[in-house]
């Protein structure tokens, strides 16, 4: 493992200044991609059961707080709904629906936009590095052919590319696997709506 590391630093050395630049790049691609999945992933776990049961305890005219906290023991996000939906305000569940929706769901379009934007940059800055390092090469070689500043300069430029493809590749992943976890997000959200909608007015008719 020590022998990868520094076989990488060395790598990263000769990519020089652009090297840093990815390396920089894809700690964030990483670190964005870790924190929307863990975010996500709080948000999806809810128990399919649960929404069943509380529109049985709705049905059963079970006080309101006593379903908020028994649904806050599987799901904080679906309690927080919950909470804000079922309270006394005259407002529709349509309405606040929509007010939840535009309260949560921005984060994680922002984030995956931002994602998607470093994506993009990493395999250019790769080949900005290797635009840098062909242009040290043609110098050398224009100064007297050293040997040693033209194998610098095509080191440059090859390692530069790898190491924005390197970044590039695994946030494409991300972002296939962080939209799709979004999207069933999106839908047991929807689904979540309707049923509770149903259940609250169906109390409301009888």
């Amino acid at each position: 493992m020590n022998e990868f590391i520094k076989s990488t630093l060395i790598t990263m050395k000769d990519g020089g200044i652009i090297a840093l630049f990815i390396g920089i790049i894809c700690f964030f691609i990483c670190f964005i991609s870790l924190k929307i999945f863990f975010k996500l992933k709080n948000y999806v776990n809810i128990p399919h059961w649960l929404e069943d049961k509380v529109l049985l305890m709705i049905q059963k005219k079970v006080p309101k707080i006593e379903i908020i906290e028994f649904t806050g023991k599987y799901s904080e996000f679906f309690a927080n709904i919950l909470k804000y939906v079922l309270n006394d305000s005259d407002k529709i569940i349509s309405g606040k629906w929509i007010e939840i929706y535009f309260a949560e769901f921005p984060y994680f379009r922002d984030n995956i936009n931002f994602l998607k934007a470093l994506v993009n940059a990493a395999p250019l800055a790769g080949l900005l590095g290797t635009v840098w390092g062909m242009i040290r090469t043609f110098s050398a070689i224009s100064t007297g052919y050293s040997s040693k500043l033209i194998s610098e300069g095509i080191s440059q430029a090859l390692v530069t590319t790898q190491f924005g493809l390197i970044a590039a590749l695994p946030g494409l992943f991300a972002i296939s696997v962080l939209t799709s976890k979004l999207n069933q997000l999106e839908i047991r959200f929807r689904n979540l709506e309707i049923n509770l909608r149903s259940g609250v007015e169906h109390e409301k008719i009888k």
